[in-house]
């Protein structure tokens, strides 16, 4: 799964992850890293989503027939990202 988090050098996943690797201290981290495990504090489906966006090979975006929380999405890219 690290892989998958880390597709997109650029998101705050990836810097959260890299930080996490690099010192113990993840403070400044954008998302808290506890061994090994990543916490993520966003609307669960939300999520799940974006991550499956990463695990698809050219990264694209599948959401569920009549998916109506677009605002909602694209909260959670730009906070995430």
């Amino acid at each position: 799964m690290r892989h998958v988090l880390m597709r997109s050098p650029e998101s705050r996943l990836w810097m959260s992850i890299q930080r996490s690797s690099l010192s113990e201290d993840n403070a400044n981290a954008p998302f808290l890293v506890s061994n090994g495990t990543i916490f993520l504090d966003g609307d669960a489906e939300l999520v799940r989503i974006l991550i499956n966006a990463l695990r698809h090979p050219r990264m694209e975006l599948v959401v569920p027939d009549k998916f109506d929380k677009w605002s909602a999405l694209l909260a959670e890219v730009v906070y995430t990202y």
